[in-house]
């Protein structure tokens, strides 16, 4: 709050939207109540490896097969600072099989985080639904074979803003059979209720 234009009001209101709670959407999560947001809701399907341990930092050996979303939700209590405000739900399911649900969450959202490890076609399908809905969307993603380095896209609401397809190539022909799904027009992407079918890259 000490920061210069810091609107700790703006921060307050935000419903915040997390896909994924593994070593950047945990602590994302865990971050966002530090801020002290209104709402963070978490989704993810996975459960605890104890390959995770070593950079998913909301996680014990205690947490080895639990679902993630429930550990973490365990854990994040602890660092919600500001727990007589700041709401925290979790969801426990498959985003792509259940992508009406996922849809959902977008619309009542304010901010988008995207984790999930899926690949480029699911990321350019979420962008194009938080694109529609004026939704900004952080995506987030490490690079393992240049030692686990941690990329961001930020896509904002405005017209003029960059858009995950302004600086993403993604390869032609794919990209066209999976936008066959919709007839190629990008805005019904919210109208499926299942996109697995997408590409895992």
């Amino acid at each position: 709050e000490e920061l210069k234009l810091w609107d700790q009001s703006v921060i307050s209101g935000l419903r915040c939207l997390v896909l994924g709670v593994g070593g950047l959407g945990s602590t994302i999560s865990m971050d966002l109540c530090r801020l002290g947001v209104k709402e963070v809701v978490i989704v993810d399907l996975d459960v605890v490896d104890e390959h995770n341990l070593n950079r998913q930092i909301l996680y014990g050996k205690e947490h080895v097969n639990k679902p993630k979303v429930e550990a973490a939700l365990q854990q994040i209590q602890f660092h919600n600072v500001r727990s007589d405000e700041t709401k925290i739900f979790h969801r426990f399911y498959d985003v792509l099989k259940n992508w009406d649900r996922t849809v959902q969450l977008v619309k009542e959202s304010d901010v988008i985080f995207n984790t999930i490890d899926w690949g480029d076609y699911f990321d350019y399908v979420i962008c194009k639904v938080a694109e529609k809905y004026s939704k900004p969307l952080i995506l987030g993603g490490t690079e393992p074979f240049y030692g686990h380095t941690i990329s961001y896209f930020l896509q904002g609401t405005r017209s003029e803003d960059v858009k995950y397809s302004d600086c993403h190539e993604l390869e032609p022909s794919k990209l066209a059979r999976v936008r066959e799904h919709v007839g190629h027009d990008d805005s019904k992407w919210d109208e499926l209720t299942d996109i697995s079918f997408l590409p895992k890259d």
